[in-house]
């Protein structure tokens, strides 16, 4: 009980594969049927097809909606599920320019002469780049940096009594 052989059941079917098939015919229907049948595992599909009966769900109708942006077609998940079939999403989808990241400059966080730069280059080999802590980092650092000359040396006087927890009963009336 518990474990199912999945190569023993039968091949699911999806949708009626007799459906009056209708081929795309515009630029956006050819690439969402493209990308239907990508994603869908099919052959061919009509733009009457809908989407979660050829056995889309919600992970794919994401990725579906990734993929377009992609080939330069933008709508939500949310038009995935209101416009099944890919007449309704070319209706919906609006033509977008695919983005293509520009490169980053190089810029410094901190900012020291040159001198400085030199001889922390010189005293730690490999050094890259030196960035300033975070807020977070910062309270981390000053919580944990020594205060006293010896590190190892608490600086509040501590005895055994002080750390041992006790717990005191009172009798039940």
């Amino acid at each position: 009980m518990g474990k199912l052989d999945r190569r023993a059941l039968p091949a699911p079917v999806f949708a009626d594969d007799s459906a009056e098939y209708r081929a795309p015919g515009t630029p956006p229907e050819h690439t969402l049927a493209g990308l239907f049948a990508d994603l869908l595992g099919r052959d061919r599909v009509g733009v009457d097809d809908s989407f979660f009966a050829l056995g889309g769900d919600s992970i794919s109708a994401l990725q579906l909606v990734a993929r377009a942006r992609s080939a330069g077609l933008a709508f939500s998940a949310r038009d995935v599920f209101d416009h099944k079939t890919i007449a309704g999403l070319a209706a919906v989808a609006a033509a977008v320019t695919p983005e293509i990241a520009a490169p980053i400059e190089p810029f410094a966080l901190v900012t020291w002469p040159e001198a400085e730069i030199q001889r922390w280059q010189q005293q730690r080999p490999g050094l890259i780049d030196v960035r300033p802590l975070s807020p977070l980092q910062h309270g981390m650092y000053f919580h944990t940096a020594p205060r006293s000359p010896r590190p190892s040396k608490l600086p509040l006087p501590v005895s055994a009594a002080s750390m041992c927890w006790s717990s005191r009963r009172t009798p039940a009336s």
